[in-house]
């Protein structure tokens, strides 16, 4: 029998015996493993793991210790609907620890069909004693956080004065601000490891911001000029600035150590640096638990300002300026999975392109359109003085620095120390990226590298890599 099983293809293995087996019984799955090695490969195939019958598995197992959390945490990242299930109807008697996580998952599960999950779905919203809650338009995160999704023509971007008579711009004037970011795809295939919701057509989502927020946000906002903070960069940057049209980057995503009151942050960057008139945007991935209400994660954002952080500008969406187009993904986002040394990279494709006839700026983050910062903010950006790549950290006065990226100075191993690869810029509106002549700066070489190593041929193009360990100042 073991020959004759050597004999077929992977292709036909996995298809005819492994997925029949898994849809079939866990107990099944699991005894086929120890039968064969090539079994044993197979069933680890995310695509095997989401089928698994867990029929005749307990439904819910109530105290589970983490040996088995560890073991459904596989089928549930596959996207096991059952384990969804069970997994989220636990979690959510499990209050007050895991409420809104748990509701996330059965609510997963009963979208993609998944009966039972319907059921219990509906009766919960039906029962719920927050009426709030109930409402269409609401959603939770995964970490919590409460988004509502917002008619697209009336998000709280417009109530910027400077956006009093602004004309919503839903779609980049050239197609090719999104297709030409997109030419080298990220080994990361997908963006799972993007915290989203779903709203419905002709609204956006925009995280709920309390007060504390606000509070915090302004503390962190205002670091970035207070003499008790210090900065330090890592940067390549583009020595020729032309008429820049565009930049973009793909960078590799850490989770640093942070204290609090500390930042570590890898991004992109473009800007026009006139003294107190600096106009800059920021897009990238920072760790920043002040920010995030003592949260530790890696979050996705974006910080600009048109004074240098005087008066104007804030991160992600705590103040009113950037506009919302995507129905998913939005800016403070929580990072659900980062890369590790020496193994998996997790990627994010970033972009900022200047529309061609609006002159507003686009993001794209892993070939997803977020939406646009409006020329209006910026007085200045028209013509650029100043592009980047690479990170920064913030710690308060007389305090270590914390690691920057991966921690780990530049080596040339990708992975080992924080990347950019393909990265490249526009310098005009045809929508070609061309290679950026880079030149690495860092203020404070021996805590914290960066290097620019150009072509590396097809899979990483243009390529830098930033970052080291701690730094006393």
């Amino acid at each position: 029998m073991a020959n004759h099983i050597d004999l077929l293809p992977e292709d036909i293995l996995l298809k005819m015996v492994v997925e029949k087996v898994a849809t079939s019984s866990f107990v099944n799955f699991f005894n086929m493993q120890a039968t064969d090695t090539r079994f044993r490969k197979l069933s680890n195939n995310p695509d095997v793991l989401k089928k698994v019958s867990f029929e005749d598995y307990p439904k819910i197992l109530w105290e589970p210790n983490q040996n088995i959390l560890h073991f459904l945490k596989r089928f549930e990242v596959s996207g096991n609907l059952e384990v969804l299930f069970s997994q989220g109807l636990r979690e959510f008697f499990d209050w007050p620890v895991g409420n809104i996580s748990g509701l996330r998952k059965f609510k997963i599960a009963a979208e993609s069909g998944y009966k039972p999950a319907k059921y219990v779905y509906g009766m919960i919203k039906l029962c719920s004693e927050n009426n709030e809650s109930r409402k269409e338009g609401i959603d939770h995160t995964e970490s919590g956080d409460i988004v509502d999704c917002v008619d697209i023509s009336k998000q709280p971007a417009f109530d910027h004065p400077l956006l009093k008579y602004h004309k919503l711009q839903r779609k980049p004037n050239s197609e090719r601000i999104i297709t030409e970011t997109s030419v080298k795809n990220s080994s990361t295939k997908s963006v799972y490891w993007l915290e989203n919701v779903r709203c419905p057509k002709e609204t956006v989502p925009i995280r709920r911001i309390t007060k504390s927020d606000l509070i915090r946000g302004n503390s962190v906002f205002n670091d970035h000029n207070l003499i008790q903070s210090i900065v330090h960069e890592a940067y390549v940057t583009n020595s020729v600035v032309q008429d820049i049209h565009g930049i973009k980057g793909t960078t590799s995503i850490y989770n640093p150590k942070v204290d609090k009151g500390q930042s570590s942050a890898g991004h992109l960057f473009i800007q026009n640096a006139f003294e107190d008139a600096t106009n800059k945007i920021v897009v990238g991935w920072h760790v920043s638990p002040n920010l995030y209400n003592d949260d530790h994660s890696t979050y996705f954002y974006s910080l600009w300002t048109s004074d240098n952080f005087k008066s104007t500008g804030c991160y992600n969406m705590l103040c009113n300026g950037f506009v919302q187009t995507d129905t998913s993904y939005y800016l403070g986002s929580r990072i659900r999975k980062t890369s590790t040394y020496e193994g998996e990279m997790i990627e994010m494709q970033i972009s900022l392109n200047k529309d061609p006839k609006t002159h507003n700026w686009w993001l794209t983050v892993a070939g997803k359109t977020i939406g646009y910062f409006p020329a209006a903010l910026f007085p200045n950006m028209d013509k650029l003085t100043g592009i980047g790549w690479g990170g920064l950290t913030l710690t308060p006065a007389g305090t270590t620095s914390p690691p920057m990226g991966s921690g780990h100075f530049p080596d040339k191993d990708f992975i080992h120390a924080s990347y950019f690869r393909d990265v490249g810029v526009q310098v005009d509106d045809s929508g070609k990226y061309y290679q950026p002549n880079g030149d690495g700066y860092s203020e404070k070489f021996n805590c914290y590298g960066v290097e620019y190593y150009g072509d590396q041929g097809e899979e990483f193009g243009y390529s830098l890599q930033f970052g080291g360990p701690s730094c006393n100042n």
